[in-house]
């Protein structure tokens, strides 16, 4: 391609010209020699600012441009942008940045290896299992959606396997959590929409889900019918257990509070209040609707 030069001192490499901020020019190496020519034109027309058909770059591209890709919800779209930001920055043995190689010729132990990689860690890279696998769940997507749109022909990421992830204790310390539900319930307590105010439901919020050991999903899908006379009924989601969990003052005290906020929000907005336990959701926001997931997100 032009543009791009063969160095044959040393082991040899294929570089670029640059100019140099302080004046003249320097040589920038853009490949090692084992780079195929079609790697070589990928970084030609991505240094054009542009990404060559067929690579993976190309693919985010138009995954990103979907309608698939559109319909995702506001969290996975996050984590996609931050798995795209991944493959965009990644240097490979080649030299190149991971966007540029060719979808069609990576393979499966490639795929493998660039997983351990990032799991285990290198040099002063700190060792992310978590973020291994969630790279890797992107690719499989994105290749997967490719493939039914004619970017590529291969999936290199099935059959791949997720790294192993330490299971880790996530609850805080009981000082800290104390220090945070203080500064939810008197920045609740504030006016509304205010400078330093947060929403009055969130202390609530935290005090179940701390109780009950919940996810925040699991404790917005709350209803009256989970309460029971022994204790709050918990469905936990991702293939836990449901169990009750007993009541106890400051449990009681955060359902019947939240309860208390509910009715005070219906009658304010003139909003009907449901007749079947299940349909009547614990939390909502100010105009009465029942909180959404990416409420608790902000």
């Amino acid at each position: 391609p032009a543009g791009i030069y063969w160095d044959k001192t040393g082991s040899g490499r294929w570089y670029v010209i640059e100019p140099h901020p302080e004046g003249g020019r320097v040589a920038k190496t853009v490949a090692g020699s084992s780079a195929r020519l079609s790697d070589l034109h990928a970084i030609a027309e991505q240094r054009k600012g542009k990404q060559a058909r067929g690579s993976i770059g190309y693919a985010i591209e138009q995954f990103e441009q979907s309608t698939e890709y559109a319909g995702l919800s506001g969290s996975t779209r996050t984590d996609y942008s931050y798995c795209a930001g991944i493959v965009r920055t990644f240097k490979t043995q080649l030299g190149c940045t991971l966007d540029t190689l060719q979808v069609d010729r990576l393979t499966t132990p490639t795929i493998q290896r660039l997983v351990e990689v990032i799991a285990k860690g290198k040099g002063d890279v700190p060792p992310r299992p978590s973020k291994a696998n969630h790279l890797l769940r992107f690719l499989r997507r994105l290749f997967a959606w490719s493939i039914r749109f004619g970017h590529c022909k291969t999936n290199p990421a099935e059959g791949v396997k997720e790294a192993r992830e330490r299971k880790q204790f996530r609850m805080p310390a009981h000082d800290a959590y104390a220090l945070a539900l203080n500064f939810a319930r008197e920045r609740g307590a504030r006016k509304p929409h205010t400078k330093g105010s947060c929403p009055p439901y969130l202390w609530r919020v935290m005090e179940i889900a701390y109780l009950c050991r919940m996810r925040g999903l699991e404790v917005i899908r709350l209803t009256d019918a989970h309460a029971t006379d022994d204790g709050l009924r918990v469905s936990r989601v991702k293939g836990s257990l449901n169990n009750i969990v007993k009541w106890n003052p400051r449990l009681r005290a955060a359902w019947d509070s939240a309860c208390t906020v509910r009715a005070e929000i219906l009658l304010k907005r003139s909003r009907p209040v449901q007749i079947r336990p299940e349909k009547r959701f614990l939390f909502v926001d100010e105009s009465g609707v029942p909180l959404k997931k990416n409420a608790l997100n902000k």
